[in-house]
């Protein structure tokens, strides 16, 4: 099994040769992985053996595919003259890959000073000593992965890296090594909220950290519940909730919550002090608070672009901002609110849909939905309505008519878009995640024809899509 430190090892000794590695999330599709590999025009290719025979036959373009234990054959082969090599700020040292939720993974590369940026910053605020120990779920081929190395590296901090991201083997740890503080992307703490978390001693725990996609405040709360202390004068653990993306490097949205705390409504909080945040309308115009637009961010840490593909480096800029794809709402206290991404909102006949206020709603509505993701369901006449795909806690709770009418009782009486229907997810395939976790609406969407489906015994519509005209993606 590809350990998840060797991809820090190679990060290390791959940039102190002056190269730029390229790393792979080793759960991408084989056939994504080599497409990937072909696309960047790599020309190597590191990989352990069960990698090596799920690559078989795929083309790999001039890449040489190499065994890890190849590279140590001559122990006495002399370093270049020139090592360590010692990079200029804006020379490339890394690039990986997006998560592919809304299509095939880019490329993105960073330079040395935006990747050091982040973590030099975070290490200036804390003094320089951040008294931590802290446990990493994120995986290492994400360039996070990698931030979070660097900054336990340059202050010193105890670190354990985790080469599981869910399940009892993060609890496992945070309890043996005393965390305090565990940081992961957003389905590695839906699924710890989901777990009897009474069965493990937690109480090290200082402060859980999210990065890229923010954390639903149901699963949040949870967590809130078992970390810190338990004594009367313990004090409880904080949520940490911070919103990056690929592209960035290093989170530019920051939100602390405490279980006192009541202003969730998807809210990401305030930029970090050294990023430039904007609600832009369709042409790249500034708008005012309250206004809905897409989010474009100037910073010291965003990314050089897109590996071999100028042509979308050049599209993801507009006015001096990086768009980020994210539709947000700035509001009158400058903080942000996180309504979808844009290739998710749901274009209905009376104008788009938001899914993540939706889907909030219906976490907070019953713990026994584990989690859910709201996408858009084709009509035959045209428009967009919303579904809404559940995995509850256990099967047979409730039939699928009862959380429809349920949930969008709740949802009109919080003043969201009601539901044209829900099923619920009886296999991984039908709430199918990416290789860093994410739920691929993408996929929902191509699935939804089977999942809302009149035959389908765990779905429920209401008439628009029950209907012969009306049917989803027909």
């Amino acid at each position: 099994m590809w350990q998840e430190v060797n991809y820090l090892v190679h990060f290390l000794a791959l940039t102190s040769l002056g190269a730029v590695p390229a790393q792979l999330n080793r759960r991408l599709r084989p056939e994504t992985a080599a497409e990937f590999v072909s696309f960047i025009r790599a020309k190597m290719l590191v990989c352990d053996r069960d990698a090596a025979t799920e690559l078989g036959g795929h083309d790999l373009g001039a890449a040489r595919r190499v065994a890890p234990e190849e590279l140590f054959r001559d122990e006495h082969k002399p370093l270049p003259p020139r090592y360590p090599y010692e990079h200029a700020d804006d020379d490339p040292v890394l690039s990986t890959h997006s998560s592919g939720t809304t299509g095939f993974p880019k490329a993105v590369v960073f330079q040395n000073a935006p990747l050091l940026f982040g973590p030099r910053a975070r290490l200036a605020a804390a003094g320089g000593d951040l008294d931590e120990r802290i446990l990493s779920t994120i995986p290492m081929s994400h360039n996070a992965g990698i931030a979070f190395p660097l900054l336990a590296l340059l202050g010193g901090t105890p670190l354990l890296i985790m080469s599981s991201q869910t399940g009892e083997p993060v609890l496992r740890h945070i309890e043996a090594f005393r965390a305090t503080k565990v940081v992961g992307f957003a389905q590695t703490f839906s699924d710890l909220a989901g777990r009897e978390l009474s069965r493990w001693d937690l109480s090290s725990v200082q402060f859980w950290s999210s990065t890229a996609d923010s954390v639903h405040e149901a699963h949040i709360r949870r967590l809130l519940g078992a970390g810190g202390g338990r004594a009367a004068t313990a004090t409880p653990s904080s949520f940490i909730d911070n919103l990056g993306s690929s592209e960035l490097a290093f989170a530019l949205f920051r939100k602390v919550f405490t279980a006192a705390d009541r202003d969730y409504a998807r809210c990401v909080g305030r930029p970090m002090s050294f990023v430039g945040a904007a609600v832009l309308g369709p042409d790249g115009d500034p708008l005012g608070d309250g206004e809905i637009g897409l989010l474009g961010i100037k910073s010291p840490t965003l990314c050089a672009g897109y590996w071999n593909d100028s042509g979308r480096t050049y599209l993801s800029r507009k006015r001096g901002y990086w768009l980020t794809g994210d539709v947000v709402i700035r509001q009158e206290n400058g903080e942000f609110l996180h309504l979808d991404r844009q290739v998710d909102a749901i274009a209905s006949a009376h104008g788009p849909v938001h899914t993540l206020p939706i889907e909030e709603r219906v976490l907070l509505h019953s713990p026994e939905i584990l989690d859910c993701s709201v996408v858009g369901a084709k009509l035959a006449g045209g428009g967009e309505l919303p579904v809404a795909v559940l995995k509850l806690r256990s099967e047979g709770a409730a039939p699928p008519a009862h959380w429809l009418e349920a949930l969008n009782a709740d949802l009109e009486r919080h003043g969201q878009p009601i539901l044209a229907g829900v099923a619920l997810a009886r296999s991984a395939d039908e709430l199918p995640l990416g290789p860093t976790g994410k739920v691929l609406k993408r996929r929902l969407r191509e699935l939804q024809a089977t999942l809302f489906s009149a035959a389908n015994p765990a779905a429920s519509m209401i008439p628009a899509l029950a209907s012969p005209g009306g049917a989803p993606g027909s």
